[in-house]
């Protein structure tokens, strides 16, 4: 029943996007990008730059970025790409600074700004890592007078077997909820990320598919 669901709703976003775009898709992809660029090879920037040129996202979202450096580096080797290409500001995680203050595993968002403008940006914070939220206009022939919103949040979940790593993946989770109580349960809501989920048992998953939620994810 699941699995029935999901193609449904996979059925219906493709729909609304061919709508909005004049038969185009919306291309989503999620990246985790390994401590880029503090862990070597430097060089592995031209594997991404493949990947990127042969998919060609409208929206993509990484993580485990380290540094604004970072940030601008990948840009680059988008843009020749697509010279829309476009990154939202560079924030550093918070939700640290009771455990170390490290600071060096952050999420980013670049988009094709030829179909969406970055409205806004916020940081919701957990027990553990910040999710980032993003806010996307569709630029659609009604942009001014009847406008489109996706709300994009990005994350990277507790890594880790055992109970313990469980129970922060659920407590960031739980945050996450928390905020989406504050959206119109109408919202366009996307949710990318690193997991690190193990099982479709695991409490964390299973509050993110909660159909009591504000907003359920499928």
């Amino acid at each position: 029943m699941m699995n029935k669901k999901a193609i449904i709703a996979l059925t219906t976003i493709c729909l609304f996007a061919n709508s909005l775009f004049s038969q185009e898709n919306i291309k989503m992809m999620f990246y985790n990008v390994l401590n880029y660029p503090l862990q070597a090879p430097a060089s592995r920037i031209q594997d991404l730059a493949v990947i990127i040129d042969d998919y060609r996202p409208d929206v993509f979202m990484i993580c485990e970025l380290n540094n604004e450096e970072g940030a601008d580096n990948i840009l680059n080797i988008m843009q020749p790409i697509n010279t829309n290409y476009q990154r939202a500001v560079f924030q550093l995680n918070t939700s640290d600074d009771d455990l170390g203050n490290q600071n060096d595993l952050q999420n980013m968002l670049y988009y094709d700004s030829s179909k969406f403008i970055l409205e806004n940006q916020f940081i919701v914070t957990t027990t553990y890592r910040d999710f980032n939220h993003y806010v996307l206009k569709l630029k659609t022939v009604n942009v001014n007078t009847d406008p489109i919103y996706l709300d994009v949040f990005v994350t990277h979940l507790k890594s880790s077997s055992g109970t313990a790593n469980q129970q922060l993946r659920l407590d960031m989770v739980n945050d996450l909820v928390g905020y989406l109580e504050t959206l119109p349960s109408t919202s366009n809501v996307v949710f990318g990320g690193d997991l690190n989920l193990y099982t479709a048992s695991e409490p964390a998953f299973q509050e993110l598919i909660d159909a009591t939620n504000n907003i359920t994810f499928v």
